[in-house]
């Protein structure tokens, strides 16, 4: 993006969200300083309950290479649905209109969610199966360990055993049982599924009901940021990215009536939703809102220089890399109300050739007659 391309997209920002003051535009970047905790101790004093805490470990270690493989199978699971849901947001940016674009998206969602409920039906059966072999390699790990105790003990547990056969008691020398030491909390295991499946649940009724009601882009969106703060759901940001996409890709279809195409829709999703990431990283989940403003900024400065689709999602990222730094603006962006048509391609006139609803930059003089 070039620097020409970049100023244009800012102040087409700027002009939506306008600061209280001229000095509040030009901000300082707010760096987080982090302090480091030192902890120290006496290695004399804390000798014995460190090697109790490194035989615990051991005795779970079994356990844990187990979980470490399954996080790894339902990583993968989950990332090829994860795929999968990008294909259907940039399926849907092609829509003509707001109905066409929430009936794709429930259709894919709703395919989505069907393989995701399998694969979830099957996480819950091999968590059964590592909780059994967790129990197994604590067995071994505790067998192993009054093992190794055996010998260190041996010499002890047979002076007991002859001064108790001299005092006419019982002279096992198998008698002899040390105490376990204090275990460990049980860990959560490491592959947990269920979080996009879990989501698409939640979600498809949410956008069935839209659908029903016959809301727009902008609606959605907005009804699903709140819903996203509310349950700190990082595994919808795709979804609101792709919402949100819709704002770059409406002002080029309307100006070229070209279609951005699966390639193209793909990156542009991949694009905004780690715009999104950066947004929501540097000035928390509210500016996740500021999103279809910054693609419908960058949509409109492609549409007027005759910008390739191609560019647009590196152009989103850089433009929510460059807000996110600015904290008054992400918030004003965020804090702003969305145009109903800020999303999105016009719907369907409902009579005389009339859009159902207009933004218009003023000034202007509006004359209706009937």
């Amino acid at each position: 993006m070039d620097q020409q391309f970049e100023g244009e997209v800012m102040q087409d920002l700027a002009a939506d969200a306008p600061p209280a003051a001229a000095d509040e535009f030009e901000e300082d970047l707010a760096l987080d300083e982090f302090g480091e905790d030192e902890m120290e101790e006496d290695s004399a004093d804390e000798l014995e309950s460190y090697d109790e805490a490194e035989e615990d470990y051991l005795e779970d270690e079994y356990a844990e290479a187990y979980d470490e493989d399954l996080a790894e199978d339902f990583a993968e699971d989950e990332g090829d649905l994860l795929d999968e849901l990008e294909d259907v947001m940039a399926d849907a940016l092609d829509a003509e209109d707001s109905d066409d674009f929430l009936g794709r998206l429930i259709g894919g969602l709703g395919s989505i969610g069907r393989v995701a409920g399998a694969v979830g039906r099957g996480a819950r059966a091999l968590r059964g199966v590592a909780g059994a072999a967790g129990r197994v390699g604590r067995l071994a790990g505790r067998a192993g360990r009054i093992a190794g105790r055996a010998g260190r003990f041996a010499r002890s547990a047979r002076r007991v055993a002859r001064s108790a056969r001299g005092l006419g008691g019982p002279g096992d020398d198998t008698g002899y049982a040390p105490q376990p030491a204090p275990r460990r909390p049980g860990r959560r295991p490491a592959a947990q599924a269920g979080g996009l499946p879990a989501m698409l649940q939640q979600l498809l009724p949410l956008l069935q009901q839209h659908a029903a009601q016959g809301s727009d882009e902008a609606d959605v969106f907005e009804d699903l940021a709140d819903w996203f703060e509310e349950e700190d759901a990082d595994e919808a940001l795709p979804v609101l990215a792709g919402i949100a996409a819709r704002s770059a890709v409406g002002p080029l279809l309307r100006r070229t009536g070209v279609a951005v195409g699966r390639a193209v829709g793909r990156q542009l999703v991949r694009g905004a939703t780690q715009a999104a990431r950066t947004l929501v990283r540097r000035q928390g989940p509210r500016a996740v809102r500021a999103l279809p403003r910054i693609a419908r900024s960058v949509g409109r400065a492609a549409a007027r220089r005759g910008v390739r689709p191609a560019a647009l999602p590196a152009a989103v990222q850089r433009t929510a890399q460059r807000v996110a730094a600015r904290p008054g603006m992400a918030q004003r962006l965020a804090r702003a109300p969305l145009p109903a048509a800020g999303i999105g391609t016009a719907r369907p006139a409902l009579r005389g050739g009339v859009p159902r609803r207009l933004v218009l930059r003023g000034p202007v003089e509006i004359i209706l007659r009937r």
